[in-house]
């Protein structure tokens, strides 16, 4: 049985529970060289017995085989009744030996060393994704093995269990360690700038820089940043700063900026805890169901949803006539924190959780000795010589001890046409002949293929999207698919969507305005699928940097110079196989298809 376990809108989660402290906790941290939070470790202790592994720098440093190794040495010590594992982020799944730990065969291993009332549960404080729909393909495999996935929004957990519906999945927020963020530090005076305005936040991809940029212009050298992607901003960045001295950090600047992140249900990183929880006059964008975390605008932070409110707050609350003012927030926002959002309280939360994953386990396990008994009644009425129908009293008795099976759970294709709907998925996809979604983009282009440029070949598909052409292809057999795509949401679509069916697809992150990887040209293929990517490659043609046979060609937009003599080169020999919509509601067949082979 699967639960989803969220708070109620504008209510903090559940907190009312007593702490037994006989749990037996295998605590897989997430603790970094520059980030180590001893006091992690201390809350989760605080259940019981507690064997902690820095899973990040032991995998680093030693590799995936070690790190199971480790985990597996630690259970057969501790027969766990709790492990709790942090595993999130970009940083980790990149690396290539990680995924030699986290395999179907060590879960088997571990839970045969743990507690018959172990339960498995992963807590991820991450956001995925430009646009935050897609869940990565690693997160629904691991969600696969274990027993429950926490996140720190709570959007993702109906997400996951869209995708894998055995899961139970739920909301734990992120926390910070009141003995690490010591209040008022006159220690970090030093560390801000001439205006008291500090900003600890990475910028990715440069998104963050346009906001410095309108915070420097209308007030100059106010700003002070800290953490990386700042280089050439054009704003005041000493660098990176460590947990102990962003609390001094915190606690000594007038205002500390902080941005929200897509708009997810109380989606924050642990820095608005750390933040407050030192003192620190929080400067925040409004986010939603803040009010769930207890926040009160003017009270405990100051929110600020465009940039014009944001400029008319720092020109108000930098002021050094704000201090006093700024003094009573500031106090306030140190004892919200300190009540509601220390490791300890987390720790509470998640036994709650675990309480109730026990209790549902339990109730699973007493239906499914009611339906054995009503098994047994069915097949001894069944047996009686004399009679030729199940007595109603009987009958009545197997409907309310639950022995009619229930509605069955989402198969792959129920799960993958779920997930393509709250994507929003242009592209149009099918798998063995059921469509999956209805997007913009058409599967006119498939029909001019020729199976046997498929048939236990090599596809590669150039500026793939959400591999729809690639999930085609292997229903055409090819032996091998593979994709490159320029955008993170599609890959992470494809790859949860291949996780999903269980197709052998691959696709990776690539710019191909740079040139087709070096990984990709070094190999054959036989069939290359370009569909309306030349356009945005300046028409340079892709396929001649790679060694392939078949080159399939789909025009971009009306007018643009997709001609047959243009994609021609030597050595090469096409032909026009016929036109394609549009991706616009009219459908106009306006889009070329060429089929390129190379001459040998």
């Amino acid at each position: 049985m699967s639960a989803l376990y969220l708070p109620e809108r504008g209510k903090p989660p559940q907190r009312a529970v007593s702490v037994p402290k006989d749990e037996r906790v295998l605590y897989l941290t997430l603790q970094l060289p520059t980030s180590m939070q001893p006091g992690q470790v201390e809350a989760f202790s605080e259940l019981g017995e507690c064997i902690a592994i820095p899973w990040y720098i032991v995998n680093s440093e030693k590799g995936g085989s070690a790190l199971a190794d480790r985990v597996l040495q630690a259970a057969r010590a501790l027969c766990p009744t709790l492990v709790l594992m942090q595993i999130q982020g970009a940083y980790h799944f990149a690396l290539t030996e990680f995924s030699t730990a986290f395999v179907p065969e060590m879960f088997r291993n571990l839970r045969a060393l743990s507690d018959p009332n172990c339960v498995v549960v992963n807590w991820c404080g991450d956001v995925y994704a430009e646009a935050a729909k897609v869940l990565p393909a690693w997160l629904i495999a691991l969600a696969a093995q274990i027993d429950v996935a926490l996140f720190s929004n709570c959007d993702y957990p109906a997400m996951l269990r869209r995708a894998v519906p055995a899961v139970s999945a739920g909301f734990l927020q992120c926390a910070y360690s009141p003995t690490e963020f010591d209040r008022r530090d006159t220690a970090g005076l030093n560390l801000i700038g001439e205006g008291g305005l500090v900003w600890v936040a990475t910028n990715y991809d440069g998104r963050r820089a346009a906001l410095a940029a309108q915070i420097e212009h209308a007030f100059p050298r106010a700003l002070t940043v800290y953490g990386g992607g700042w280089k050439d901003s054009g704003v005041r960045c000493p660098g990176h700063i460590d947990f102990r001295a962003s609390s001094f950090l915190h606690s000594s600047a007038r205002l500390v900026l902080s941005d929200a992140v897509l708009g997810l249900r109380r989606c924050t990183s642990g820095r608005m805890a750390r933040v407050m929880g030192s003192g620190g006059c929080y400067l925040a964008q409004a986010f939603d169901d803040c009010e769930g975390f207890g926040i009160v605008n003017g009270k405990h932070a100051l929110l600020w949803h465009d940039v014009p409110e944001l400029l008319g707050l720092i020109h108000d609350w930098i002021r050094p006539e704000r201090d006093a003012d700024r003094a009573v927030m500031q106090q306030a926002a140190y004892d919200l924190a300190r009540n509601n959002w220390t490791w300890s309280v987390a720790a509470r939360e998640l036994l709650w959780i675990v309480q109730q994953e026990r209790a549902a386990r339990r109730r699973a396990h007493e239906e499914a000795g009611g339906q054995r008994c009503c098994a047994r009644l069915r097949r001894r009425a069944m047996t009686r010589k004399k009679a030729t129908r199940v007595p109603p009293p009987v009958e009545a008795a197997v409907a309310e001890i639950g022995g009619r099976p229930g509605p069955a759970p989402p198969g792959p294709v129920e799960q993958a046409r779920a997930l393509l709907r709250d994507a929003a998925c242009y592209q149009t996809h099918v798998w063995g002949g059921e469509p999956l979604n209805a997007g913009i983009c058409g599967l006119e282009r498939q029909a001019f293929w020729k199976p046997e440029d498929f048939a236990g070949k090599s596809v590669l598909d150039l500026g793939c999207a959400t591999g729809s052409d690639l999930f085609r292809a292997l229903e055409l057999g090819a032996a091998e698919a593979a994709g490159i795509e320029l955008h993170p949401r599609n890959v992470q679509l494809a790859q949860a969507l291949a996780a999903i069916l269980d197709a052998k697809l691959s696709v990776q992150l690539g710019d191909l305005r740079k040139g087709v990887p070096e990984e990709l040209r070094r190999r054959p293929w036989h069939t290359v699928l370009c569909s309306a990517i030349l356009q945005h490659v300046g028409y340079r043609p892709l396929w001649l940097e790679l060694d392939a046979r078949v080159v399939y060609i789909v025009g971009g937009a009306e007018g643009a110079p997709y001609t047959l003599q243009a994609v021609l080169r030597p050595g090469w020999i096409g032909a026009l196989l016929g036109m394609a919509p549009n991706n616009s509601a009219d459908k106009q067949l306006v889009r070329p298809v060429y089929r390129l082979e190379r001459v040998r």
